[in-house]
């Protein structure tokens, strides 16, 4: 996800690639006001929508914020992700 503090709003997306690293689809979602980490669960909820949707198989998914993969892994729903969390851990 990328943020903008400046202009109030975030942004999340990627794109699909082959084995060989060619783009096979792109996506990217307007998200109003969130946080960077915000942004970045998001991202990952949207890329499994995108996975699940296209039944794609033997995916892996790359992402840079420790963060949100640690709040991920912990199942931790008391912080004020825990919706988000959620409905990553649902679509697993």
């Amino acid at each position: 996800g990328s943020v903008r503090f400046n202009k109030g709003f975030a942004i999340d997306g990627g794109c699909v690639r082959d084995y060989n690293g060619e783009r096979i689809i792109g996506f990217a979602r307007y998200l109003d006001n969130c946080t960077v980490l915000e942004a970045e669960l998001w991202g990952i909820l949207d890329w499994l929508n995108l996975i699940l949707d296209r039944r794609f198989e033997r995916i892996l998914i790359q992402i840079d914020s420790i963060e949100a993969i640690n709040i991920i892994m912990e199942n931790s729903l008391r912080n004020s992700n825990a919706t988000i969390v959620r409905r990553i851990h649902v679509k697993q």
